[in-house]
C-alpha cells in the first residue's frame, strides 16, 4: 500500500542566494510514530532514494513549490533544481519565483511541507519507490503537538487555528478507556482506516473433467458409421442379395434402354428399310452398360466384326419355297435351338429362361443362322 506523507519545516531566517535561490531542508533522518500511517522510518538509503529519483526526473516533469498544497491556487511559487543527501536528511535547491521568494521574505508563509509516497507507478506501471512529488508553501501544519513527520491541514477537514480535538474525547469516540495509552489509540485509528480483512472469495468450483471413451469401444463417427453400413450391406446375405437384385434390375434397365435406341436405327434405300441385327445390338448393349474399360472395348470390337459380317438386315415379311425337299429350314432350325438352349439352361441352374433372351443367345452364338432366319422370316421383295 502506497502512502503520501507530510513533513513541515520552518522557512522563517533562511537566507536566498543568486536569483532567489536556496537549500532548505526537505526531510529529516530518523523514526517516526504517526497516528494514521504508523512507524515510518527515514534511514540514509531511503534519503539516497529520493534524492536519485528527483535528480533523474523519475516522475518526467519538474517539481513545483505550490501554495498551501495547491488548496486556493495551483500557481507555482518555486521550483526544485536538485537534491542532494546530508547528515540530517534530505535538501532541495530551490529556485523560487518573485511573488514566492517575496511570501517568504515578508514572513506571509513560514513553512514548507513536502509531499511523497513511499511507492508509486508511472504511465507504464513501472513501481518506483520513495518518491518526492514536490511541497508547499503553509501556515498551518496539521497534528501540530507531534514529532516532525507531519501531514499538511489541506489533506483534513479545515480546523480553524488553535482548535483541536481533547484527547478524553478522542478516546471516548474511539472507545477506548479513558486511560488507554497513546500507543491504544494509534493501534485503534489504523484499525479503524484499514477496516476489517474481507473474507477471502471462495474457490470456483473445478471444471468437470471430460469423459474419454473406453478403450475397448469405438468412437462412433461419421465414418465409422458409412463403413458400418457398407460392410454389412457387402456380407449379410439378406442385404447383400437386395444389393444384387437391385443392380441387376438396373443393368436391364439401361440394356433395355440401349436396346431401344438400336432397334429404332433404321436404314432407307429404294423404298426398303434395313435395321441392325440382334447380334450386333446385343453387343453393343452389352458393351454399353459394363463399368470395365476393358469389356466395353472387347463388347464395341465384337459388335463391329458382327456388323462386318451381316451387315444391316432387311426389314419385312417375305415368303421362301424349299422345292418339297426334307430340309429344315432357319426357323426350325432356330426354334429347336432355342429349346434347347432353355432346357440346358435350366438344367443347368435350376431357373427357367425366358424365350427372348435363350433366342438372343442362339442369335449370338451363330450369326449366320440368324441371317437365314431372317431370310426366311423377312423380306421386302417377292415371294420366290
Amino acid at each position: 500500500m502506497s502512502h503520501q506523507f507530510g513533513y513541515w519545516i520552518e522557512l522563517q531566517g533562511t537566507k536566498f542566494g543568486e536569483e532567489e535561490e536556496q537549500w532548505i531542508h526537505a526531510l529529516p533522518l530518523g523514526e517516526y510514530e504517526h497516528p494514521v500511517y504508523g512507524k515510518m522510518k527515514f534511514d540514509p538509503d531511503t534519503v539516497k532514494q529520493y534524492a536519485d529519483n528527483v535528480n533523474s526526473k523519475v516522475r518526467g516533469i519538474d517539481l513545483d513549490i505550490d501554495y498551501d498544497h495547491k488548496e486556493k491556487t495551483s500557481k507555482a511559487a518555486g521550483w526544485v533544481k536538485e537534491a542532494k543527501v546530508q547528515p540530517d536528511g534530505l535538501h532541495l535547491r530551490v529556485k523560487w519565483t518573485p511573488e514566492g521568494a517575496k511570501a517568504v521574505k515578508d514572513g506571509e508563509y513560514r513553512y514548507f511541507s513536502p509531499e511523497f509516497q513511499d511507492a508509486w507507478k508511472d504511465a507504464h506501471g513501472v513501481e518506483h519507490k520513495n518518491v518526492l512529488f514536490g511541497g508547499a508553501l503553509t501556515n498551518r501544519p496539521y497534528l501540530k503537538d507531534l514529532m516532525p513527520v507531519n501531514l499538511s491541514e489541506i489533506n483534513e477537514p479545515p480546523k480553524e487555528e488553535g482548535d483541536g480535538m481533547d484527547p478524553a474525547l478522542l478516546r471516548q469516540l474511539l472507545g477506548l478507556e479513558a486511560n488507554a495509552t497513546n500507543d491504544q489509540v494509534t493501534a485503534k485509528i489504523a484499525e479503524l482506516q484499514n477496516g476489517p480483512t474481507p473474507p477471502s472469495p471462495p474457490a470456483p468450483p473445478a471444471p468437470p473433467a471430460p469423459v474419454e471413451p473406453a478403450k475397448d469401444e469405438p468412437v462412433l463417427t461419421g465414418a465409422a458409421l458409412t463403413e458400418a453400413f457398407a460392410k454389412m450391406l457387402d456380407e449379410h446375405p439378406m442385404f447383400k442379395a437386395l444389393k444384387e437384385s437391385v443392380e441387376i434390375t438396373q443393368r436391364n434397365q439401361q440394356l433395355a434402354e440401349v436396346r431401344g435406341r438400336l432397334e429404332k436405327v433404321t436404314n432407307k434405300q429404294g423404298g426398303r428399310a434395313f435395321v441392325l441385327p440382334p447380334s450386333v445390338i446385343d453387343a453393343v448393349a452389352e458393351a454399353s452398360v459394363s463399368g470395365d474399360p476393358v469389356k466395353l472395348s472387347e463388347g464395341m470390337v465384337t459388335a463391329f466384326e458382327q456388323f462386318a459380317r451381316t451387315g444391316m438386315v432387311e426389314l419385312g415379311e417375305r415368303g421362301r419355297v424349299n422345292g418339297g425337299s426334307n430340309e429344315k429350314d432357319a426357323t426350325q432350325v432356330l426354334a429347336e435351338r432355342v429349346q434347347a438352349k432353355m432346357a440346358s439352361h435350366l438344367q443347368a441352374t435350376g431357373k427357367p429362361l425366358h424365350q427372348t433372351e435363350a433366342i438372343r443367345m442362339v442369335c449370338a452364338e451363330d450369326p449366320e443362322l440368324y441371317m437365314s432366319y431372317r431370310e426366311d422370316s423377312y423380306a421386302g421383295g417377292k415371294g420366290e
